[in-house]
């Protein structure tokens, strides 16, 4: 008798409540959740570590290819204004002055060498036909700054190899690397100090790139909406 009372006891311990128990929902939520929520927060962890080891092979990409489209630093301290396009005092000219100066307003920020900061910036601006639009924001504390020729060169090639991949028909998700196989066509001097000047250029041409199509992006979305509203308005007219 008292081994079938104990046979008993153990089985009631073992059974699952009845479905239709109060005790078996909350018998349910209580172990499915935990089991849940664990392997939740394995899946989180998971992806967050395969997009991060991703994120860095990209970025380990980019820095090679930028690597192979810029040669050693030389010395361009001695040139100055000539006739060739890059010198003219035209608007988009100024457009990549005032980007440059951007650019050297947020390195200054964060770089840590103050010889790679010399490299790229400027006390008094190198071409006055081009310095206009920072010369206007000049009144305001911590202002842009003026680029060094060698900046200056540096960034209206890339400016204008982005301004022609830009301006094609066939925009799609390659474009940042188009972009960087076009200027492999182009000798660029890296940037900033001897010791840092693979990995400082990399990071301004970068952070440059993705700033130009930024400022891009606007102006294409203001343009297919045009297209858009004319398409419209065209089918509408044959409705008529």
């Amino acid at each position: 008798m008292g081994r079938e009372t104990a046979l008993c006891q153990a089985a009631s311990h073992s059974i699952v409540p009845s479905p239709c128990s109060r005790s078996y929902r909350q018998w349910r939520k209580r172990e499915g959740g935990c089991k849940a929520g664990r392997l939740n927060s394995l899946i989180l962890l998971s992806s967050k570590d395969a997009h991060q080891e991703e994120k860095v092979r990209l970025h380990d990409i980019v820095e090679a290819k930028m690597m192979e489209i810029t040669t050693a630093s030389a010395d361009t301290s001695e040139l100055g204004p000539s006739d060739h396009a890059y010198f003219k005092g035209e608007v988009e000219d100024s457009v990549v002055y005032y980007l440059c100066g951007y650019v050297i307003h947020k390195f200054t920020k964060h770089a840590t060498c103050h010889l790679c900061i010399e490299d790229i910036s400027s006390a008094t601006p190198v071409l006055a036909s081009d310095s206009y639009l920072t010369d206007y924001r000049s009144f305001k504390q911590g202002s842009l700054k003026h680029p060094t020729q060698k900046m200056l060169t540096f960034f209206k090639i890339v400016s204008k190899v982005v301004s022609a991949c830009l301006d094609k028909e066939d925009l799609c998700g390659d474009i940042f690397w188009k972009v960087l196989e076009e200027l492999e066509k182009h000798h660029l001097s890296r940037l900033g100090c001897d010791q840092h000047n693979s990995a400082f250029t990399c990071q301004l041409l970068n952070f440059f790139i993705i700033t130009r199509m930024h400022f891009f992006s606007p102006d294409v979305n203001r343009r297919l909406g045009s297209s858009q509203k004319v398409a419209i308005a065209n089918k509408k007219a044959r409705l008529l």
